[in-house]
């Protein structure tokens, strides 16, 4: 995420859910992006896909501390345009302080 000024910050997600078919290992994914509006202590943010589909998705950014989050996903999976049992939700910490590129790598 990048603070942008005025109440905003850009957001990137990118997420998985690991398991095993027959033994191998194989994962499901989700990507979610968008501009979230920052209120006191928390920002939240429709990824871009749910609002091109249309689809009930809200994402909520808690700040708990200094470095820490805890995310809210509002809305399934697919709703939210990942992949099966891909959520948002959770907490999370910051790791870097470089400037996020937002840049895909495939």
């Amino acid at each position: 995420m990048l603070a942008l000024g005025g109440g905003k910050l850009k957001i990137s997600f990118d997420g998985i859910y690991p398991y095993k078919v027959n033994g191998e290992l194989t994962a499901n994914s989700g990507t979610a992006d968008g501009i979230a509006e920052i209120k006191g202590d928390v920002a939240t943010f429709v990824p871009d896909y749910a609002k091109e589909q249309n689809n009930p998705c809200v994402i909520t950014l808690k700040f708990v501390r200094a470095g820490s989050v805890a995310v809210n996903q509002e809305g399934t999976d697919a709703d939210c345009g990942f992949g099966s049992r891909v959520y948002a939700t959770g907490k999370y910490r910051k790791t870097s302080g470089k400037k996020p590129s937002f840049k895909r790598e495939i």
